[in-house]
């Protein structure tokens, strides 16, 4: 989940309250600093686009049985 600094549409409690309960392990939450609810259109949209290809092009688990 990608949370922009100056963004007045969610409140950070509410949204981390929220991941929390995301079922799968594997999630991410990350605050853009600097950047309100427009992202994808400010200055520092290439912040956004690292994040995202970042988490797409993740390595597979090694690990995907019972956790230990």
């Amino acid at each position: 989940m990608l949370r922009a600094h100056y963004d007045g549409i969610a409140g950070f409690d509410d949204l981390m309250e929220f991941v929390r309960q995301l079922p799968h392990p594997d999630k991410r939450f990350s605050v853009l600093a600097r950047i309100s609810h427009a992202s994808f259109r400010q200055k520092t949209y290439r912040l956004v686009y690292g994040i995202l290809h970042a988490f797409f092009t993740q390595p597979a688990p090694v690990c995907v049985g019972p956790e230990h």
